[in-house]
């Protein structure tokens, strides 16, 4: 099995890591125009022992979710929207988790279509693409009702209940003096984790909506993952590779939140 991570780490993982340095460095979006930082940025992507930990001792494959996603954010950066579409559109499919950088990805190309001079346009290209996406890979299920709204069942849990009892979000963390469990049942606690939610990753959504840039990019995808981790419903401990992939990107530029946050995550996995 270590072998197809392997493989999945050379097919799209590590290709998209190098798109990435590239659009990165050339776009100066980090300050570093001449780029001689980029094989820093290079090896914090590929080698922070977090991914490694899970995807080649648990073989749990997140290389592909995240390079698909690590694509689409280097397609952002290059102006290249609809690759990113699909990008991100297989990334959800892949794994439902990358969910946690969708808001940032809509928030950022909204922004970025409602600036331009045909914005209902625009969004509607990107509106086809991830459709015809989601199409394409859903295809073998669309022939019934049923069997969509089977695989949809499989896809949120609820069932296994708020949290798990060794995930340091906010629901673990603080069930020490609240019992959330015991408090309130499944329907209510779904709606105040959807409340913590949006809130949490709202005012970054706004910004980019406002005034979309590639770092602020950046930002929202960290905020965004940060605020689905923190206080979404149902977070498994592999859940902590999201908000550490934008911390990555944003190693250069807050290399202490990306310190504190490897060490933390490798805490929390272990």
């Amino acid at each position: 099995m270590r072998w197809t991570v392997l493989s999945s780490d050379l097919l799209l993982f590590f290709p998209a890591a190098l798109y990435f340095v590239w659009v990165y460095c050339r776009r100066n979006v980090g300050g570093d125009k001449e780029g001689r930082s980029a094989p820093w940025l290079l090896a914090m992507i590929l080698l922070y022992p977090c991914l490694i930990l899970i995807d080649h001792g648990h073989f749990q494959y997140n290389c592909i979710s995240l390079g698909l996603t690590l694509g689409a954010i280097a397609a952002v950066l290059s102006r290249n929207e609809l690759v990113a579409s699909a990008l991100f559109s297989l990334a959800i499919n892949h794994k439902q988790m990358s969910l946690y950088f969708a808001p940032a990805f809509f928030s950022h190309l909204l922004g970025k279509c409602l600036g331009r001079q045909n914005p209902i346009f625009e969004v509607m290209k990107l509106g086809l693409v991830v459709i015809g996406t989601f199409a394409l890979v859903w295809q073998p299920y669309l022939y019934s009702l049923e069997a969509v709204m089977e695989v949809l069942s499989r896809l949120s849990p609820f069932e296994r209940g708020k949290y798990e009892d060794y995930v340091a979000n906010f629901w673990c963390s603080t069930s020490i003096f609240i019992k959330w469990k015991r408090l309130f049942p499944i329907q209510s606690m779904k709606f105040l984790s959807l409340i913590a939610t949006v809130s949490a990753f709202l005012p970054s959504f706004i910004r980019q909506v406002k005034a979309p840039s590639d770092r602020g990019f950046l930002y929202a995808l960290l905020n965004s993952s940060f605020s689905f981790y923190l206080f979404s419903y149902q977070v498994h401990e592999k859940s902590i590779l999201l908000p550490l992939l934008p911390a990555s990107l944003l190693a250069l530029e807050e290399p202490l939140l990306f310190g504190w946050l490897m060490y933390y995550a490798l805490l929390s996995i272990l």
